[in-house]
């Protein structure tokens, strides 16, 4: 499909710059006797803005895991 192709290639060569709002959340889960409980549970968001001439800058907006208590 070339013409796919093409047309993603413009708009990667035409974008200049671009912020994005970035959010990722991870857990896992341990079973026990009577229900699966977290085991671990974390999140983080970060702002990234990109630049094609300046160096791409990332800032932590916040950040916080939880393990459990022994």
């Amino acid at each position: 499909m070339p013409g796919l192709k093409a047309a993603r290639d413009t708009a990667r060569l035409t974008t200049d710059s671009y912020t994005a709002l970035v959010r990722e959340r991870l857990g896992a889960e341990m079973p026990t006797l009577r229900r699966n409980r977290p085991y671990m549970h974390g999140e983080r968001t970060v702002r990234v803005r990109w630049s094609r001439d300046e160096p791409a800058i990332v800032h932590v907006l916040g950040a916080r895991s939880r393990t459990p208590q022994m």
